[in-house]
């Protein structure tokens, strides 16, 4: 996906779902948050201004106000545009991004603090077949659910992009 592109491919959801099976752990935990941080641009682009280079501006430009994972989270649940449970699951992802991302030695989803955290999510729990006592597989379903739901509200066809409480899973 690139910076002016504002839906992802089928390409993008293709190579997404092959580095979430070859990466370590903490290839997948960046893949993961990119995707995800990608996908709020994407979202949250649909509600700015029409004109690429003022939303690229606004979304990509180093220091901009919106171009960290961080802030695009916080900025896509403060307009309403993710559920709940979608800034949970991102918020906490996001942190294990950065515990993996940010230490010397090799981390992995099975250490404690970082199983702990994953324990945390609250979507992959909503299904029983996404569930797993695996936590990278609880880590992978997580992040891909959270994807999938954003994607679908970036989608031109979704009725109310300023409306995630519709989705099922809101509780």
């Amino acid at each position: 996906m690139d910076s002016n592109q504002w839906e992802v491919t089928n390409e993008d959801w293709i190579a997404f779902t092959y580095q979430l099976n070859i990466e370590s752990d903490r290839g997948v935990a960046l893949v993961g948050s990119e995707m995800l941080s990608q996908l709020l641009k994407g979202l949250i682009g649909k509600k700015l201004l029409p004109d690429p280079k003022t939303r690229n501006k606004i979304l990509t430009n180093v220091g901009s106000p919106v171009s960290t994972f961080s802030s695009r989270i916080e900025l896509a649940y403060g307009m309403g545009l993710i559920s709940n449970d979608e800034y949970h699951d991102l918020t906490i992802i996001r942190k294990i991004r950065n515990s993996l991302a940010h230490s010397i030695k090799e981390k992995y989803f099975a250490d404690e603090d970082i199983k702990n955290k994953i324990n945390e999510l609250r979507i992959p729990r909503l299904s029983e077949y996404s569930y797993s006592e695996v936590p990278r597989k609880n880590f992978i379903n997580g992040s891909s659910m959270v994807a999938a739901f954003i994607s679908m509200r970036t989608s031109e066809d979704y009725p109310d992009v300023n409306n995630p409480k519709r989705i099922i899973y809101e509780r």
